[in-house]
């Protein structure tokens, strides 16, 4: 009888470990409103999740009208708010959740060329609308590539106070997300970097679909850019900085390639 209670204790303590480990790198609940039904692909019992679950983009989810559901991504951070109705897989909601936040950047952007456009100004960056598409060569975004690593790397090195955007960090229901005012007298393409101090790497925090135009993430002289629609988990071990440049890129782009900076040959 010990030894069965034994095997069973340890066998309970294997699976809590095993499900801590799916919350802390891969799929989880953050936060529930309204009425939200779970179902685990392997199994075909529908429930109510919990805060801190663990799921799978396998699993069904079902949202009902004026309800809402937030996942995040525990090996990046990632947050998908989910308020469409639907009786579909995790991964469908997660992808309308992308296509969201996409639109409500472009959005924005639309609303902030309207902005600079109606003032007269003067801009460095030439803006047709936000469906154009900018052309850039690799060795482009190679260069923005080790530009941002440089950057990342002396965050507490340099002060750009005075010649770049200011920005900020908002946290609200334990997310942060990031807002960027322009209050100098240039256009920029900005975005915000994450240097994580324990493994060293260097990533984008905004990163839209790689469809959405690179203009959307210009920001004119006078203008700010709430970028709730791109919420975070806030990561202890990382430390953040503007990264803002003349030159107009897909974050998309910059982002595969800082993942391998090894293979740059940054000078």
């Amino acid at each position: 009888m010990k030894k069965t209670r034994l095997a069973f204790i340890v066998l309970l303590s294997f699976i809590a470990v095993h499900l801590f480990g799916q919350q802390g790198n891969g799929l989880y609940v953050h936060s529930l409103k309204g009425s939200i039904l779970h179902c685990p692909y392997t199994a075909h019992a529908w429930s109510q999740p919990a805060i801190k679950q663990s799921v799978t983009r396998l699993d069904s989810i079902e949202i009902a009208k004026n309800s809402e559901i937030v996942l995040i991504d525990g090996a990046n951070g990632h947050v998908y708010r989910c308020t469409e109705p639907m009786r579909d897989n995790i991964l469908h909601c997660i992808q309308i959740a992308r296509k969201q936040a996409n639109n409500l950047l472009e959005a924005l952007s639309r609303q902030l060329v309207a902005n600079a456009m109606g003032k007269n100004r003067a801009s460095k960056v030439t803006v047709a609308g936000v469906t154009t598409r900018v052309e850039i060569p690799d060795n482009i975004h190679d260069s923005i590539a080790c530009l941002a690593i440089a950057a990342a790397q002396q965050i507490h090195l340099t002060d750009h106070a005075s010649t770049l955007p200011k920005w900020s960090i908002v946290e609200q229901d334990g997310l942060m997300h990031f807002v960027i005012t322009n209050d100098t007298q240039e256009t920029y393409c900005v975005n915000i970097l994450a240097y994580n101090r324990n493994t060293k790497e260097v990533s984008l925090c905004i990163v839209p679909s790689p469809d959405t135009d690179p203009l959307a993430l210009v920001l004119f002289e006078g203008e700010t850019m709430d970028l709730s629609m791109f919420p975070f988990i806030p990561d202890p071990a990382c430390d953040y900085t503007l990264f803002a440049t003349k030159k107009i890129y897909s974050p998309a782009a910059v982002q595969s390639i800082l993942r391998y900076p090894s293979e740059l040959n940054c000078k």
